[in-house]
């Protein structure tokens, strides 16, 4: 008994790397332009000491004076 094989080309997804076709099927590409574009979306607070983040969140006047 005589086996043929057929061979069928699959389509070229046109892929020029291994990389392009590993990003595309698991979305490496999209998941690293994501977390870059919420980096840059983030508020950065002008602060210059731990003091003035905390009276600018709790509403306290830095007086230089210790309570007791």
């Amino acid at each position: 008994m005589k086996r043929e094989v057929i061979v069928v080309a699959k389509k070229s997804q046109g892929y020029k790397t291994p990389n392009e076709k590993y990003n595309a099927e698991f979305g490496q590409e999209n998941v690293a332009s994501k977390i870059k574009q919420s980096e840059q979306n983030k508020v950065k607070d002008n602060f210059q000491t731990p003091d003035e983040k905390y009276n600018a969140e709790f509403g306290v006047e830095n007086t230089g004076k210790t309570q007791k």
